[in-house]
């Protein structure tokens, strides 16, 4: 007998923390990188309504989501709809977001910020984590190794949307952002 191996496909790992970032030689996307930080700093629960607009703008079909409140929400702060299919007849589909406001570069999120978000997705739900700086090399593979339904929004991400809106420095994005809040 000739026996064969049980083979499973080889899962991607998650992006670098080069890969989740403003590029070394972009000096103006790290600068709006750090305005979106510093316009929270004080207060990171208001990061979340900002972090909701963004998973909506980089989303590719339409979101609905509310902020849940700032303390005691489940691990979860947004929760929401994607719409998908003819607008006569949509499924929709769950949607839960964390927002994490970190020093872009120096505080990366780690498996116990993930865990928070992915041990409330519920089967068939999406998860959005947003944040202003990195998801570490473990909490990354873990989630995409697991499958996890999971979005990575990070700094980088969130620079390119910004841009992509014609968000392009400190100036633009406290006019953007004041619609949110």
């Amino acid at each position: 007998f000739r026996y064969t191996p049980l083979t499973a496909p080889a899962i991607a790992p998650g992006r670098t923390k080069d890969e989740q970032l403003p590029a070394a030689n972009d000096p103006d996307g790290w600068s709006l990188l750090d305005s979106v930080y510093q316009a929270f700093v004080p207060d990171p629960y208001r990061f979340e309504r900002i972090a909701v607009a963004i998973a909506q703008l980089a989303g590719p079909l339409p979101m609905a989501m509310e902020v849940t409140r700032p303390v005691a929400d489940g691990g979860r702060d947004a929760l929401g709809t994607m719409s998908v299919g003819p607008g006569m007849d949509p499924v929709k589909i769950h949607v839960a977001l964390e927002a994490k406001c970190y020093a872009p570069g120096k505080t990366s999120a780690g498996v116990k910020d993930m865990s928070r978000l992915t041990s409330r997705l519920r089967y068939r739900d999406l998860g959005f984590f947003v944040t202003t700086s990195y998801v570490g090399k473990h909490a990354y593979d873990e989630i995409r190794s697991d499958l996890h339904p999971v979005v990575v929004l990070s700094g980088g991400d969130i620079v390119r949307e910004l841009r992509r809106t014609g968000v392009y420095s400190a100036g633009d994005f406290s006019n953007w952002h004041g619609q949110f809040l």
